[in-house]
C-alpha cells in the first residue's frame, strides 16, 4: 500500500479576537501588522486580485518597498525573501478565511521551496 507524501507547507491559522482564543505557540503572524503583511489591501479590488498582485510583487515586479499597514510603515520584498527560512515548518497566521486564498499560502509555498535541498 502506497503512502501519501506529506506536505512541508505549513497549515494556515486564522487569527481571531474571540474570547479565550490564542494563537498557537509555533505559529508566525503574517498579517498587515507585521513585516510579512500583504501590502495589497483586499478591500480595494478583492482578495484574488490582492493575492495575484502580491505573488507578482514577491516574484520581482514593482518596487522593493511598498506601503503596508499603519503599524509597519513599509514592507520590503528583499527582507521577506531573506527571512523566508524563519517561516519554514510553522503555521502562518492571518485574518483571511481558511477556505479563501491568502498571501500566507504564497509565503508558505516559498518557504517550503527554499527549505528543499
Amino acid at each position: 500500500m502506497a503512502s501519501t507524501p506529506t506536505s512541508t507547507v505549513p497549515a494556515r491559522v486564522r487569527l481571531s479576537r474571540a474570547p479565550g482564543w490564542r494563537m498557537p505557540d509555533n505559529a508566525v503572524k503574517v498579517d498587515r501588522t507585521t513585516r510579512w503583511g500583504n501590502p495589497f489591501d483586499h478591500r480595494l479590488r478583492g482578495r484574488a486580485d490582492a493575492i495575484r498582485r502580491y505573488t507578482a510583487w514577491i516574484g520581482g515586479e514593482g518596487p522593493d518597498e511598498m506601503p503596508a499597514g499603519k503599524r509597519v510603515g513599509m514592507v520590503s520584498r528583499t527582507w521577506v525573501l531573506e527571512h523566508l527560512p524563519a517561516l519554514a515548518g510553522h503555521p502562518l497566521a492571518c485574518w483571511c478565511p481558511l477556505d479563501e486564498p491568502c498571501h500566507a499560502d504564497v509565503l508558505a509555498r516559498l518557504a517550503a521551496e527554499r527549505e528543499r535541498p
